[in-house]
């Protein structure tokens, strides 16, 4: 008699990650589309004075998480849930509050982040963390430990940023200078110097 499907899943490694693909694939099939909101959403009213090298002091729009959060969509929460797991690069501006400090983007990150957007629509099978090893699998102790200390190593290195969106958006962000597009903030600095 053949097994049953829960039976099979739970038996065969092969048949277990050809159900995990299938439902994957079912899943981002069935996914709206991420559409990008109108440039209206990036409107602010705050803005922070960022002293550069050469003496030069610029405003720049700052963005709350909560702004970000508008701008893609999702709850504030989930923005923190990014920046935590490294989807989202820190913010770069402490903006100092009564009762506590908070952090924000600049107008150049934010804008980066919105025009990446549509990245958030592809897939990518290194989303996948790696799996957590199992207590019942291990007879030995000591091997149990290794075990974890290997996960926790893997879950570190991973950082749930292997998707393109992440990866993207981490190899502009690295370009910015003090959250400043390079041409501009170049730009800056030889009126500065100018001046």
């Amino acid at each position: 008699m053949p097994l049953s499907t829960s039976e099979r899943y739970k038996r065969d490694p092969a048949f277990r990650e050809l159900h995990k693909k299938r439902v994957r694939l079912a899943y981002w099939r069935k996914r709206k589309p991420r559409e990008r909101p109108s440039p209206e959403v990036l409107r602010t009213d705050l803005n922070a004075q960022i002293v550069l090298p050469n003496g030069r002091t610029v405003r720049v729009p700052i963005y709350r998480v909560g702004n970000v959060a508008q701008i893609l969509g999702v709850s504030t929460q989930t923005v923190r849930l990014w920046e935590k797991r490294g989807t989202l690069p820190e913010p770069t501006i402490i903006i100092e509050g009564e009762d506590r400090n908070s952090r924000g983007y600049t107008y150049d990150q934010v804008r980066l982040i919105y025009d990446l957007l549509p990245l958030l629509n592809f897939s990518d099978s290194r989303d996948d963390p790696p799996p957590k090893p199992k207590r019942k699998a291990f007879s030995d102790e000591e091997e149990y430990k290794k075990a974890v200390e290997e996960y926790e190593k893997a879950m570190a290195a991973h950082r749930y940023d292997h998707n393109p969106f992440s990866r993207e958006l981490k190899r502009r962000w690295a370009k910015l200078v003090y959250g400043i597009r390079p041409e501009t903030y170049e730009q800056l600095m030889a009126e500065g110097e100018g001046a």
